[in-house]
């Protein structure tokens, strides 16, 4: 659904057509631009277009579209205002500003959802439009609904700004997804289409949530209150640098998806705030710098290292991982963990559970670390002594907890999953010998 909403909004910006002056020629360059807004061989109407190409106001604009695949998309606009229209000589436009309002989509369906969904805007602005190039790009009280299975879902996003746009190379991938009937239901199609093109220099979304159901039984799993996205130059195909970030966020954990969440947390919602920057240098290396912020005060930071990632989505890494000389590897990873009241509170909700103070579960707890290194199940066990260890310093005063993975020379990922399955499930000398090819170890000290 969100595929649709931007390769729709990108294609605004490509047409051809000529200045024009009277009513009819108004009304031919009207048309001809909304053959670019809409899908290819779509039925245009509109009630009327008035002015000249310095300034024209369309209103009540419907185009009825049938892909190749046999879906139909009705698409409606209640007024288009175009200011400074101007044709290029590849055939595509120059505008000045244009502004749409109250525009609705009903059939999108292009993140495979099991039913067709729709798109309701409220408003649409754009300035600096220079051929599939758009300087600026806002939308104001954006829905996004559509089905999956016998759920209903929306996504909902107040306001949404994109900066430095470049809509070609989407726009052209969306006409052959939308007449090639394979193509459209193709794996990822428009998805990996729209994270390996230069798509925009920054993007700012606040306001957003996710709900499921509707009308007023509708939940709401996840409000982000701004979710920022900002490259180094532009977005261009990973792995670009740029930096990620989400701001007062909220997980709803009563929903039965959350159920396990939930239970081992002991609170109905997970508030939380994202930093995060990717370093790329040519031509293999990677490294994240991330500090997730959960309520009351934890804080989980860190860096991670990796070598030759190519893709960003599933399809996209098995291609990768198939085509490159080098496969993926982990490099290593070094993450810090610390909040005490956010221990507190745990250590409350799980000793209300067993029917203990906070302090009761505390003692509990340190006592059963305590016991590993004299249960002949554990005594032996590697991993469940360093867990002990740490545990027993975290809970006992304010502490940062710590892991690192530093594989030497580097660990292949398949290699990685491997090892990590053989760590959890395995024996005390295969949980030995898969810490030590993970270089990982679990420790903690205390901030004081």
């Amino acid at each position: 659904m969100f595929i649709r909403l931007l390769v729709t909004l990108c294609a605004i910006f490509v047409g051809a057509a000529a200045p024009a002056n009277a009513s009819e020629e108004t009304h031919a360059l009207v048309q001809q631009f909304l053959a670019t807004i809409t899908p290819p061989g779509a039925k245009i109407s509109f009630a009327s277009a008035e002015g000249v190409a310095t300034a024209i106001t369309v209103r009540d604009v419907v185009a009825h579209a049938q892909s190749a695949g046999g879906e139909e998309t009705v698409q409606r606009i209640a007024q288009l205002q175009l200011h400074g229209l101007r044709r290029l000589p590849n055939g595509l436009f120059q505008l000045d500003t244009l502004r749409a309002e109250n525009i609705r989509i009903d059939g999108a369906s292009d993140l495979q959802f099991s039913g067709p969904g729709n798109v309701r805007i409220g408003a649409i602005t754009a300035s600096g439009i220079d051929g599939a190039r758009i300087g600026v790009l806002a939308l104001s009280d954006t829905v996004l609904s559509a089905s999956v299975g016998a759920s209903a879902y929306s996504i909902r996003i107040a306001n949404a700004r994109l900066n430095n746009v470049d809509a070609q190379s989407v726009t052209r991938a969306a006409v052959r997804a939308y007449g090639d009937g394979q193509s459209a239901r193709g794996q990822d199609a428009l998805l990996n289409s729209l994270l390996n093109t230069v798509s925009y220099g920054a993007l700012h979304l606040r306001g957003v949530t996710i709900g499921k159901g509707a009308g007023a039984s509708q939940t709401q799993l996840l409000s982000v209150g701004e979710l920022r996205s900002e490259p180094d130059g532009s977005y261009t195909p990973f792995p670009a640098s740029g930096n990620f970030s989400v701001r007062n966020a909220s997980l709803n954990l009563r929903d039965p998806m959350a159920a396990a969440l939930r239970q081992w947390l002991g609170q109905d919602a997970l508030e939380f705030s994202l930093d995060s920057r990717h370093n790329f240098t040519s031509p293999a290396s990677h490294k994240w710098d991330t500090t997730l912020k959960l309520s009351p005060d934890a804080t989980l930071s860190g860096t991670c290292a990796a070598q030759n990632l190519n893709g960003v989505s599933p399809a996209l890494i098995r291609q990768a991982q198939a085509a490159a000389s080098q496969p993926a590897t982990l490099r290593s990873c070094n993450l810090n963990f610390t909040g005490a009241e956010f221990a507190n509170r745990w250590l409350a909700q799980d000793g209300a559970k067993q029917g203990l103070t906070r302090e009761q579960a505390r003692a509990k707890y340190l006592a059963g670390t305590l016991l590993v290194s004299l249960d002949p199940k554990t005594a032996g066990d590697p991993l469940a002594l360093q867990l002990a260890s740490a545990g027993q310093i975290f809970l006992s005063q304010p502490s940062r907890l710590n892991i690192q993975l530093s594989p030497a020379g580097g660990l292949k990922f398949p290699e990685a999953l491997a090892t990590f399955v053989m760590l959890f499930q395995g024996g005390p000398e295969q949980k030995r010998q898969a810490m030590q090819k993970l270089g990982l170890s679990i420790s903690a000290e205390p901030l004081n």
